[in-house]
């Protein structure tokens, strides 16, 4: 299981560059499906209404990283 962060740089690498470095593909990946949940959050707290569906999206947040 992986967890994102910016985590230390390798090395004496310079933080601003690796900071600034492009992501790995497994880290776009991650961004990636980051993004698309909040579009999918959004889309629905929108269209169906944010009283019945927003703990619907906290919950899967909240046990992200847990299972359950």
């Amino acid at each position: 299981m992986a967890f994102s962060g910016i985590g230390n740089p390798p090395g004496t690498m310079d933080m601003k560059a690796y900071l600034l470095q492009k992501f790995s593909a497994k880290e776009r990946e991650q961004i990636n499906a980051a993004l698309w949940q909040g579009v999918e959050a959004v889309r629905t707290l929108v269209l169906e209404g944010f009283d019945d569906n927003v703990n619907r999206f906290n919950l899967r947040q909240k046990y992200k990283y847990h299972q359950v």
